[in-house]
Order: structure tokens, then sequence, then C-alpha cells
């Protein structure tokens, strides 16, 4: 009789560990696919945020309705500060014939803030707005110096329906939260703080791209003065302006300061990182808008594959 041979407990225990680390290869490989799929929209979507400041500033629209009134004449903390100071200041509030658009405010841009305190990993994009330009005689070639001439800034007092008056951003604003947990970091892996500029020449049109290494809580300025309120009177307005102003939260001030942080044109870069970059991983995704910036063109992605050095990945 012959005699019928079956699988040894060796052979199927060979069997099984061969199976196992073909299969642990198999989920490597498409964990590692997966998580380099999820860092490379990681950095097309950070790109495509920073593209879309610039669309937006390009296209801008003014959202603030209603006619201006003599009490929020200059748009801005900063401007209802200046009136109370000279309250002459022109052109006349009363003369409504003689703004641009439905409230003689015009939005000149955006400010990107990052490192905001309690952001939890996201960033803030407030409008940058000024007076309408009605004065051009009084600007001159300067961006920045413009700017301030029109009281260019991101705060106001606001009206309430009770007739009292709370601090809040000047226009819109949002929140953006890279996607996949990533961050931006600097070349040297320290955390991305500052405030980039997009803004118009208020003269010109044409667009310029600014940097600040200050960092600025907008939200928590906003939180401190949210339960300030009162008669819109000089006193008020100075005291709030003021506070703001000694902590060095006033937008205007800064620009063309010549101080160490003022905001300056020049290349920035931002190092991509998340949870999935791996430690073989020699360097970053660079993400890098271009000095002198004007338009979205400027936005640019460097692979990591890409050579470090004068204009390859410096991450």
């Amino acid at each position: 009789m012959k005699q019928k041979r079956g699988f040894t407990l060796v052979e199927i225990i060979l069997a099984l560990a061969v199976a196992t680390l073909m299969l642990i290869a198999f989920i490597s490989t498409i964990s590692y696919r997966i998580g380099k799929e999820r860092y490379t929209d990681a950095t097309r979507n950070f790109a495509d945020f920073l593209r879309t400041i610039y669309s937006e500033v390009e296209n801008v629209q003014n959202d603030r309705r209603g006619i201006i009134s003599a009490q929020n004449q200059f748009c801005t903390l900063t401007g209802q500060y200046a009136y109370t100071q000279d309250p002459n200041l022109q052109p006349n509030p009363n003369d409504n014939q003689s703004y641009a658009g439905r409230s003689g405010c015009a939005v000149y841009g955006k400010l990107i803030s990052f490192g905001e305190t309690g952001s939890n990993g996201s960033f803030y994009v407030y409008d940058v707005i000024g007076k309408a330009v009605d004065f051009r005689s009084n600007l001159g070639g300067d961006v920045l110096d413009n700017l301030k001439h029109i009281y260019a800034d991101v705060l106001a007092l606001k009206a309430n329906d009770n007739g009292t008056y709370t601090l809040g951003p000047a226009g819109n604003y949002y929140a953006y939260k890279p996607t996949w947990d990533a961050w931006p970091e600097n070349p040297d892996k320290s955390k991305f703080e500052g405030e980039i500029l997009i803004v118009r020449s208020p003269t010109t049109g044409a667009v310029n791209t600014y940097f600040s290494s200050r960092k600025i809580d907008y939200q928590q300025i906003i939180s401190d003065y949210k339960n300030s309120q009162g008669s819109l009177n000089p006193a008020y307005v100075g005291q709030v302006y003021n506070a703001a102003a000694s902590r060095g939260d006033i937008l205007s001030s800064y620009l063309n300061s010549g101080n160490s942080d003022a905001f300056t044109p020049h290349e920035i870069d931002f190092c991509i990182n998340s949870p999935d970059v791996f430690s073989h991983v020699s360097y970053r995704n660079n993400v890098r808008i271009k000095e002198y910036a004007h338009d979205s063109t400027a936005v640019e992605i460097i692979e990591t594959d890409k050579p470090q050095g004068e204009g390859g990945n410096r991450c």
C-alpha cells in the first residue's frame, strides 16, 4: 500500500512566514505610496492657497456696504485715530459724492498671518482696507508709504446695532489649514512665522509682495477687546489705538518703517513638512514666492528631487 504524505509542521510555518513577509512588504509599499501622494497633495494645496491669494487681490470685491460715516470715515482703526487727532482731515465725510464706490473704503490686498496663538495649525488671511484714493496728489511712488497715507490696516472699530462699537477685522477674513496636517517651516526646520503682505498700489494698481518677520496675533487682539464697547469719541478711540500700538499691533506703523522687522520685498521659502515625510527623505518640498512677486506665476513648487543651491530646493 502507498502512504499519502501531507505537509509537515515546519513546511506550514515556513509558508506562513513567507506569506506574512510578502504581505508586510505589500502593505509597506502601499503605505509609502499613499504617504507620498498625501505629501505631494499637501504641497500642491499650499501652493494653490498662495496662488488663490494673488487671484483675490487681482480680482478684488469690496463687500463693505453703505455710505461711510463720519465716525468711521477712514475705514480702519488707524484712520479713525488719525481723525480724532485732526478732525479737519480731508476728504469731507459729508461729501458722499467724492467717494469712489459705495463706502469710500477700498480693499487694497491681503495680509497672511502665520503663527497666531490658538490657530491650531491654521493661517489667517485678512483684507487690507484703506481710504479710497480721491487725493492722489498727496501720494508718491512708494507703495508702502502710500498705504500709510490712506491709513491701510486690517483692524477697525465697527458699529453695533445698539450704537456701541467693537474692535474687529476691517474687512473680510478667513482661516486656511494645510491638508493632511502639513505645516510650513523655514529651511533650518524652525517654525515659519511672520506676515506676508500682498497688496495693490493705491496709485497704479500693480500688485506687490512684502514679508515681515513680526508675528501679530490679530485673533487675540480682537478677543482682548471683544467686550470693549462704548460711544465712539476721541478718548475711546485713542485708548484702543494706543493700547494696540503699544503692543506693536498696528499694521500702518510697520509700513515703510525701517524697523528690523519692517515689510520688505524678498524671496520667501516655505519648506513643507508633514507626518508623511519619512526619515529617509533627505529634504522637503520647497514652495517659493519669488522676490518682487506680482501675480500667481511667482509661486513655484520645487520638488525634493531637485538639486539644492541657488534656484534649487533649499529645504
